[in-house]
Parts: structure tokens; C-alpha cells; sequence
């Protein structure tokens, strides 16, 4: 990939744009990134008409909330030779996903006026939509690990993302531990690579990248249970739509193990 110049495309649906946000917050880094790199599509820099065509990396922000999210995701698919999703909406469907947990047809009813007017399909996780070659997860992404996974792609490597958890990264930087306190916390089953930043403000980990893959799910669950009940647990797991991939990561595990 070194030997011509790269074409990328930064793509966005529903979302804050919370992460394309952050990828600004680094100028200097990101310029050193793109250098010999053609930035196709990345409408929070220039909101000019969508240009469809071959390119090498898609990174797409948000959930598909509408029938033209699917589009746009199915198109960056399609284009594009790797695609990797941006942040915890992309990857799991974010905090919209919450309706699909709490009834979306009734919530409708109690936001908007004219409820059948307005798209509300069910929420999904990113690779239930499309085919998903790699993950940049956090709700907002962390800016160091977005452009060492953006290096790597553009330099024809193969990211990774280290399997280790939250609660290790909090350990190694001696933040409270809230389990200690009775407060429940999703770390020890949670993806590391945020620094454990709710942690050091003394907020509990709600597993926003999703789980790792050595987590022990039952142990832990049965310790959070045990502190809030079962009702409370999912409650935190569905506020960033990580519900649904961990029952579907415990389902395989319990498969294996059989």
C-alpha cells in the first residue's frame, strides 16, 4: 500500500459525531498520518455531495437509524476495501439501541406527535449489517489508538488491540476500585484500551468497547447480581448496546465448552 497514494473515507450516521471530534483534537498527528493518503469523503471537514467510489479504508461513525444510514453503510462497504467501524454506535449501535430494549413502537409514541411518520427500525450491532474488518470501539474513541490503527492500516498492517481488560488498566494506575465499594462495574469483563478513563473520574466502567475475549461472564455476573440484581445489570449493559453481543459471545463460549 505504500507504493500509491491511499484513499479513505470517513463516513457518518446517526451519531454525535462525538469521534470524528476526536480524531480533530490531534491535527498535528493526523496530518502525519494522511501524509501520501486521499481523503475521499469526511463531511465534518467539508459537507459537499457524496462521491462514490473505489477506495482502500471506510471508517463509519453511527448507527443505522434510517434507511439512508443503511445506504451509506452498505455503499462504504461495497467501495471500500477494508472497513472499520468508529466507535461504540457503529460498533454495537450506541445508546440508541436502548429503544429496542424499552419498546420502541411505545417510546415513539411518547416522544413525537406523528409518530408513523418517522423511521424506526431496529437497531443492530455493525457486522449484523455488514461485513466489519476491524473495530475501533469507545464511546468517544481514544484518539492515540485511532491513529496507531489508522497507521498500520495505511501501511498495510494488521492491527490489534490488546486482550486485557478495564479492570487491568485501572489496577496499573491505582485508580478506587468501585467493585470494592459495592458499586457495580463492568471492567473485569470489558475490553481494555480506554485508560480506564471512567474509572480515574470515579465513574463505573458501563462496558462500552464490549467485552474481551478471556472474560468470565458467569463469576461476574453472578457478583453484580448479587450487588444490584439481575434487572440493574442489564440495565447497564443495554445503555451502550452491548447487551446483545455478550449473549451472543457467551452462547459461543458455552458451545465450546460443551
Amino acid at each position: 500500500m505504500k507504493d500509491k497514494k491511499i484513499k479513505i473515507g470517513i463516513f457518518s450516521l446517526t451519531s454525535c459525531e462525538g469521534c470524528e471530534n476526536i480524531i480533530s483534537t490531534k491535527p498535528r498527528e493526523l496530518l502525519k498520518a494522511i501524509e501520501g493518503v486521499e481523503l475521499v469523503e469526511y463531511k465534518f471537514l467539508e459537507d459537499e455531495p457524496m462521491k462514490w467510489e473505489p477506495f482502500d479504508i471506510a471508517f463509519v461513525e453511527g448507527s443505522t437509524i434510517t434507511r439512508e444510514n443503511l445506504e451509506v453503510a452498505k455503499k462504504a462497504r461495497q467501495y471500500a476495501k477494508i472497513f472499520v467501524t468508529l466507535g461504540n454506535c457503529a460498533q454495537f449501535g450506541g445508546i440508541h439501541k436502548m429503544k429496542n430494549y424499552r419498546g420502541k413502537e411505545r417510546l415513539m409514541a411518547e416522544i413525537y406527535k406523528y409518530p408513523e411518520t418517522i423511521e424506526n427500525p431496529e437497531i443492530m450491532d455493525m457486522e449484523d449489517v455488514v461485513k466489519v474488518d476491524y473495530n475501533i470501539p469507545t464511546c468517544p474513541i481514544n484518539p492515540e489508538e485511532f491513529l496507531r490503527i489508522a497507521y498500520d492500516l495505511i501501511n498495510g498492517r494488521r492491527p490489534t488491540i490488546a486482550q486485557r481488560t478495564v479492570c487491568y488498566e485501572c489496577q496499573r494506575r491505582g485508580y478506587e476500585c468501585l467493585l470494592m465499594k459495592g458499586e457495580p462495574c463492568m471492567g473485569p469483563i470489558t475490553l481494555g484500551g480506554c485508560n480506564a478513563v471512567c474509572l480515574k473520574s470515579k465513574m463505573p466502567c458501563e462496558a462500552c468497547r464490549g467485552p474481551y475475549e478471556g472474560a468470565n461472564f458467569e463469576s461476574h455476573f453472578k457478583l453484580i447480581d448479587k450487588m444490584v440484581g439481575k434487572v440493574r445489570r442489564e440495565e447497564i449493559l443495554e445503555i451502550f448496546g452491548v447487551k446483545d453481543k455478550i449473549i451472543k459471545t457467551r452462547k459461543q463460549k458455552n458451545k465450546k465448552t460443551k
